[in-house]
């Protein structure tokens, strides 16, 4: 009985495995309906408020601007909820506040309507979705936690290519209003995928263990008292010169009895290390966080390459126009190109998670990578060029986002990966937010193309200043630390 026991409980807290991979997938599709909603539909929706409330450019692109900055900045806020209040919730109140966000768009018909409901309500759930669905997938997985982290951003990707062309046939068909109601019921997925995050370690764990440790107790003695008169047996059959030193059936079933016995003592054991780690309050995490300049490097980091991604985002379109002969959908196809390169780097980066080989170095090399690319793709002056370097850059990109939250892991233990996760998006839109308009500037003053250089060489900058963290590490591999 006590066997039988001790086998459920250790099944039930197996990771990589079953249950885990419902988590997986509910993941995946809350990824493909908040990161790859909110990147790919902000262009249609400008100009579409535009025709819709009668406002200039300027204005509707201020509204999704709003929306973008806030999505990230707002990780922060994620991070406290999900440290106060766990995944579960943080994921459900993120699919009413884009439902809600989204869905009472319908009834608006002033430009502030739109600044509280999708602008902030939105953007906020959009946040506090995207850093619950990665902390989740770190309570669930272990070995394989980089392939998961990998598979859910893939999402992300998938949706990118989706959006786009759903939400601008439903804008075209049934107009604003309807369209963005017909666009709230996708976002259910995330109040489902709240239902199904749930952490490994429960409260009916904990009181399943307690009864284990008094049975495991019970077990102690007997298994003692059996040891006792079996060691007195086998020194009788000693004296009597017996030869037979084979175990019995009844002395293999104990020692396994045993084995198991304190396999599951040691998950236990470890589980209250977890838990134990967890209670730790907000404040002491922060100060455990910010006190290593690992971290700090790590967050300087994010704010650098995300601006380097707002500048090439914001100016290469533009920028090409101008520069070649290639009319508007050929350098639009340009963008399409950059996205599928972005989700092949993606399945790339999953499917070889499996090897082992230093997610940071990747990470240095990903950024360096397209922020060269940004650099030298003012040298383009032919659509065959052109496309090639927004593959090279979609490449890049796309491996970037897809290895960002085992990179960020690998900076911290389990139990601070959501708070830390929720940080990084806070510096990646103060990052954008400062640095974008600063680069703006430049190629006002002077050219387009010079822009473009000082955004490429942020993202450079932000690979140096990792490197010697990733030297760190080697050593320290090295030393067998």
């Amino acid at each position: 009985m006590l066997n039988m026991k001790l086998q459920s409980c250790t099944l039930k807290r197996q990771k990589d495995k079953g249950y885990a991979w419902v988590v997986l997938l509910m993941s995946f599709l809350s990824h493909m309906a908040h990161q790859g909603f909110s990147s790919s539909v902000v262009g249609n929706l400008t100009v579409a408020q535009q025709s819709h409330f009668g406002i200039d450019l300027q204005a509707s692109s201020l509204i999704c601007s709003v929306h973008t900055g806030l999505m990230f900045m707002l990780g922060l806020l994620g991070s406290i909820l999900l440290k106060k209040l766990g995944s579960r919730f943080t994921q459900t109140l993120a699919g009413i506040l884009m439902v809600l966000g989204v869905g009472l768009s319908y009834f608006s018909t002033q430009v502030w309507h739109v600044y509280i409901l999708f602008s902030i309500m939105a953007a906020a759930g959009l946040s506090f979705g995207y850093v619950a669905s990665a902390e989740i997938l770190s309570q669930h997985f272990v070995k394989r936690k980089h392939l998961a982290f990998s598979l859910a951003v893939t999402g992300n990707f998938i949706g990118k290519s989706i959006w786009p062309m759903g939400s601008q046939f439903l804008l075209d068909k049934y107009g604003y209003s309807k369209a963005m109601l017909f666009m709230s019921f996708p976002h259910f997925i995330h109040i489902i995928a709240g239902v199904f995050y749930i952490s490994p370690d429960d409260q009916e764990d904990r009181t399943e263990d307690q009864k284990i440790d008094s049975d495991s107790d019970v077990s102690d003695d007997r298994s003692s008292s059996d040891d006792s008169s079996i060691g007195e047996e086998s020194a009788d059959q000693c004296k009597n010169g017996g030869e037979d030193e084979e175990q019995t059936i009844e002395e293999k079933k104990q020692n396994k009895e045993v084995e198991i016995k304190y396999s599951s003592k040691a998950n236990i054991l470890e589980d209250r290390d977890i838990k134990e780690k967890q209670s730790i309050s907000l404040k002491d995490t922060f100060k455990l966080l910010f006190r290593d300049i690992k971290i700090w490097a790590l967050l300087i980091n994010a704010m650098l390459w995300n601006a380097t991604n707002t500048v090439f985002y914001v100016l290469i379109n533009d920028y090409m126009l101008k520069k070649t002969d290639m009319n508007g959908d050929e350098v639009a196809f340009g963008v399409t190109i950059s996205g599928l390169a972005r989700l092949a780097a993606s399945i790339v980066v999953a499917a070889t998670s499996c090897l082992k080989y230093d997610r940071l170095l990747l990470h240095i090399a990903a950024i360096t990578g397209y922020s060269l690319v940004t650099i030298f793709i003012i040298f383009a002056d032919n659509q065959m060029t052109y496309y090639a370097c927004v593959a090279l850059w979609g490449v890049c990109q796309g491996a970037s986002i897809a290895n960002l939250v085992s990179t960020v892991n690998s900076f911290c233990e389990q139990h601070l990966l959501g708070v830390l996760f929720g940080v990084e998006l806070f510096f990646e839109a103060f990052g954008s937010m400062a640095l974008t308009p600063l680069a703006i500037f430049i190629g006002v003053l002077t050219e387009e193309k010079y822009a473009l250089v000082f955004a490429g060489c942020l993202g450079m900058l932000g690979s140096i200043i990792l490197v010697p963290v990733a030297i760190r590490n080697h050593l320290l591999s090295r030393r067998g630390h």
